[in-house]
């Protein structure tokens, strides 16, 4: 394993996520993918941090920005995503996901997959026109 996989794999085992297993990395070394199941976190460094997106395990695998599963399941609000001043400590995070992940595993069977991923892709939208409409 690379180190962004070392590096999220003990973040993950910190967080009580150890039931992931490590899935792939890209040639490039830059993200690093862990499987449970249904879901799959993808982990990416950027400026030396470690950011998470998520999605299903089933081929084609779009993931999403965990700011569009916050909004989707009503945990933060628009406002509170996009007027964020710096990234939340992935700690809190992995947290967070662990606290909640009956309920994600539940969103990502395949019974429920089309309507989780169209509720994320309607908060990643949403997402965005409200980063536009902040820019202007």
């Amino acid at each position: 394993m690379d180190s962004i996989a070392e590096r999220a794999r003990e973040s993950l085992e910190a967080a009580g996520l150890d039931r992931f297993t490590f899935q792939n990395s890209s040639n490039f070394e830059d993200h690093a993918v862990f499987v449970d199941d249904d879901v799959a976190l993808r982990f990416v460094s950027d400026r030396g941090e470690l950011f998470v997106d998520i999605a299903s395990s089933r081929p084609p695998s779009r993931f999403f920005m965990l700011d569009d599963l916050d909004i989707a399941m009503g945990w933060r609000s628009i406002s509170d995503v996009v007027t964020k001043r710096r990234p939340e400590p992935l700690n809190l995070i992995l947290a967070r996901l662990a606290g909640s992940w009956p309920e994600i595993q539940e969103l990502f069977a395949p019974q429920r997959l089309e309507s989780t991923l169209d509720m994320l892709s309607r908060a990643e939208a949403a997402r965005g026109q409200a980063m536009e409409d902040r820019l202007r």
